[in-house]
C-alpha cells in the first residue's frame, strides 16, 4: 500500500487496481476541517476510524463518533470539521474511481517534504479536477496545503 501525506493528512494513494470504487484516509488536526465541498461523479461515505468530528451534508449538521459514518449523493454539498481536542481520522470511500487522482496530485509520499501550493498552482490543479471536487469557497482557499 502506497501511502501520502498532504498538509491535512495521510492517504491510500492508490486504488490497489480497483475499477469501481476508490478510497483512501485523512487525518483532520483539532480546529481543521475539510472544507464545504462536493463530488458531482460519485457518491461517497465517510467513516470515522478515531475521534469524532462535526459534519454538515447539505442543511444537515451532526457531530459523528468514531465508527460512526455519514453517506452522501452526488451533488451533496459536505464538510466535516475536527472540533474536538484529538486528532480525527476518516475513511473516505468512493463509489466511482476518480478522486484518488486529485489526491495523488496534492498530496507527497510519506516522510516528503510537504512544499505548499503557490495560489496559482492550486488554482490550476482545481480546476484540472473539478468535474470531481468542487469547493464551495473561491479558488484561492489554501486547501489541502493547509500545514500545521
Amino acid at each position: 500500500m502506497a501511502l501520502a501525506t498532504s498538509g491535512r493528512g495521510v492517504h491510500n494513494i492508490t486504488t490497489t487496481g480497483a475499477k469501481h470504487f476508490s478510497m483512501g484516509t485523512e487525518i483532520i488536526m483539532p480546529g481543521k476541517e475539510i472544507p464545504l465541498h462536493r463530488h458531482m461523479h460519485s457518491e461517497e461515505v465517510v467513516v470515522v476510524q478515531q475521534g469524532s468530528v462535526e459534519a454538515i451534508l447539505n442543511d444537515k449538521h451532526q457531530v459523528i463518533g468514531q465508527g460512526g459514518m455519514a453517506y452522501a449523493p452526488p451533488d451533496t454539498w459536505m464538510s466535516f470539521k475536527n472540533i474536538f481536542e484529538i486528532p480525527a481520522t476518516v475513511l473516505w470511500i468512493f463509489s466511482t474511481p476518480g478522486f484518488e487522482e486529485y489526491v495523488r496530485e496534492t498530496s507527497v509520499k510519506k516522510g516528503e517534504a510537504v512544499i505548499p501550493f503557490t495560489p496559482d498552482e492550486l488554482t490550476h490543479v482545481r480546476k484540472r479536477y473539478l468535474q470531481l471536487i468542487e469547493l464551495s469557497a473561491p479558488f484561492d482557499v489554501n486547501y489541502p496545503s493547509d500545514i500545521d
